[in-house]
């Protein structure tokens, strides 16, 4: 196979992955013309019942505003710094990873996030295609191992496994780490100041951890509440930054009957109860914005 022909059927094999994963491909007329003529009209790159199914699927050719707007949009080609056809590939089968601190248990609120939202008016189809490419292990959770540094060390190793192409396929989120709405602490700076330096996109969260995003009535559902009265007292701010992982007001009591803090582990179970009502209730009340959407659409980007 020559080196035109390697490159045909680098084209050919993305244009099925595309289509594979739903994102789209826009071609002006002559490159059009020229698809047509050399990959779809032949058998000599793709079979013939993989040519039906690129040439019918009208979402492959003809990507939506909002596709536009929300997901990762790249130049092919050989002049300046476009990516390649082969780049191009390697964008497509190489799967998205979002970093976080301690992926394996926060990794399922994330997930769950993105289940509760799938559905969401006005962005469905987006966060439809975030969550489709979660359950197909397109964008998977990476294991830092705990501490915000550790982020940076984690994104260093998948970096040296991708290569130059990482920005298009490493992202982050991490706890602020905040005791209160007044915290002026910058408690991520040198994270931040790696993650400009490396051009990578992560997200802060704005309350204190993730274990912030339940609501006291989820926490209730666990059997996590002590202090019922003392936890429907505090306002929404308030909730916000309470240190849940020191928390008198929510504790677990263990089958010996010894009472304990929650772990890292029991967000698993938090996960497994939350509900989008209390989920959108806890976001709303603080920040009047939906921060949870802003993050959905931020993993669009790499899927």
């Amino acid at each position: 196979m020559t080196q035109g022909q390697s490159v045909i059927q680098d084209f050919a094999r993305g244009l099925t992955v595309a289509a594979d994963n739903q994102h789209a491909v826009q071609l002006p007329v002559q490159v059009w013309e020229w698809v047509e003529k050399e990959i779809l009209q032949t058998d000599v790159y793709l079979g013939k019942l993989m040519r039906e199914q690129l040439v019918s699927s009208s979402e492959l050719w003809n990507p939506t505003k909002m596709l536009l707007t929300h997901e990762t949009t790249v130049d092919i080609g050989y002049v300046g710094n476009m990516l390649t056809v082969r780049d191009m590939l390697r964008l497509m089968e190489e799967p998205g990873w979002i970093v976080l601190e301690n992926g394996r248990y926060d990794g399922t609120v994330i997930e769950k996030w993105v289940r509760l939202y799938r559905k969401e008016k006005g962005l469905g189809t987006i966060n439809a295609e975030v969550y489709r490419a979660m359950a197909q292990s397109r964008l998977r959770v990476y294991n830092s191992g705990g501490g915000n540094m550790s982020i940076a060390n984690a994104i260093d190793t998948l970096m040296r496994a991708i290569g130059y192409l990482y920005p298009y396929r490493i992202t982050t989120i991490f706890d602020s780490d905040k005791r209160s709405a007044t915290d002026t602490t910058d408690h991520n700076q040198k994270l931040k100041e790696y993650l400009t330096h490396h051009r990578i996109t992560g997200h802060e969260l704005r309350k204190r951890e993730i274990e912030n995003y339940f609501a006291v009535d989820t926490y209730k559902r666990a059997g996590f509440l002590k202090d019922e009265r003392q936890a429907r007292a505090m306002t929404a701010e308030e909730w916000d930054f309470h240190d849940i992982g020191k928390s008198n007001i929510i504790r677990k009591t263990d089958n010996t009957g010894k009472e304990t803090a929650i772990e890292k582990k029991d967000v698993e179970t938090l996960s497994y109860l939350l509900t989008k009502e209390e989920l959108k209730e806890r976001v709303l009340i603080s920040s009047g914005d939906d921060e949870i959407q802003s993050i959905i659409l931020q993993l669009a980007k790499f899927i």
